[in-house]
């Protein structure tokens, strides 16, 4: 494979994606996705942007889900 360099500030090489469900405080079911996610042993990050819908909610809410769905 031939190999080459590049130069950017930022690059997003893509992850899996992620299904993240909850309810909102009037107990509507909503599914977001999501492609931002790390682990590490029994820790998982997942990046939402801090104004969106799904991390308002995220936030107030006690309990959601993390669905890992495959091809």
């Amino acid at each position: 494979m031939e190999k080459f360099e590049v130069n950017f500030e930022k690059m997003y090489y893509g992850f899996p994606v992620i299904l993240t469900s909850f309810y909102d405080e009037n107990g509507v079911a909503h599914v977001t996705p999501s492609s931002s996610s790390y682990s590490l042993k029994d820790l998982m990050v997942l990046g939402y942007n801090s104004k969106g819908f799904a991390a308002q909610h995220l936030k107030a809410g006690a309990d959601f889900v993390v669905n890992l769905p495959d091809r």
